[in-house]
């Protein structure tokens, strides 16, 4: 083996670590995500070049790419909205007591948008994987590419939230024209949360600097207390 070849697989191995590094920081950008797609595109054609004549490793990395690629090829179908409701209600209870970070969308930090996003992402992925539906599991990569602020999707950015009602503050709403799902935006836009049910919201609250379930009425809160928009995911609005 020359010496080139060989500083070409380290280089290889260490991109790889920089892949992986990306993929776990808890900040989420356009510039980042864009990062994780070329990378790990690269690596897989890297990879079947540099190990083309081990025959075990090359077909394995072709392998990955095919997984990676196939589920979003497969052909969609309707999603029953209570299945995906409890499933999102479901991904979001791992992020109970994470940490808060601006721009965060992982167990290592997360931020109130991020929450309310990733716990929808990861619903609809996991579904869409479970079923075979390829429907949500193109919809969860779009929700993860097309990034949303709390002040987009109060402003239902690309049409993915549906505007319910306004209310002067989530202690005075009436629950009952609720479903767990639907989200709550400060109407300044710099604040989101989430309703679990039961008059229970759940947020990843910068005051308080990690995720917690709050039941309703919350005093120690001033986003409780202030005005609101009510909004749902239109992919939940649709079916019901």
């Amino acid at each position: 083996m020359t010496r080139r070849v060989k500083m070409m697989k380290l280089l290889w191995v260490f991109v790889w670590l920089l892949w992986l590094a990306l993929v776990i920081q808890p900040e989420s950008r356009g510039i980042l995500r864009l990062a994780v797609i070329l990378l790990f595109s690269g690596q897989l054609v890297a990879g079947v070049l540099l190990y083309w004549k081990r025959h075990w490793l090359r077909y394995s990395l072709i392998a990955i790419g095919l997984l990676v690629v196939t589920p979003l090829l497969l052909p969609g179908r309707a999603v029953d909205p209570t299945v995906l409701r409890s499933a999102y209600m479901e991904s979001l209870k791992p992020y109970e007591g994470t940490t808060y970070s601006w721009g965060g969308e992982n167990r290592l930090g997360i931020d109130c948008s991020g929450l309310v996003r990733k716990g929808y992402i990861t619903a609809n992925m996991g579904l869409g994987l479970k079923t075979l539906n390829g429907r949500p599991i193109r919809e969860a990569c779009s929700l993860w590419w097309y990034d949303a602020s709390a002040k987009a999707m109060g402003e239902e950015y690309q049409d993915r939230t549906v505007l319910l009602f306004e209310v002067p503050s989530l202690n005075d709403l009436d629950h009952g024209r609720l479903l767990p799902g639907d989200i709550a935006v400060t109407m300044n836009g710099v604040h989101t949360l989430v309703y679990v049910g039961d008059k229970t919201w759940m947020q990843a609250d910068p005051g308080r600097g990690h995720v917690q379930y709050e039941p309703i009425p919350v005093h120690d809160s001033g986003w409780f207390t202030m005005p609101m928009k009510l909004l749902r995911w239109r992919s939940l609005y649709d079916a019901t």
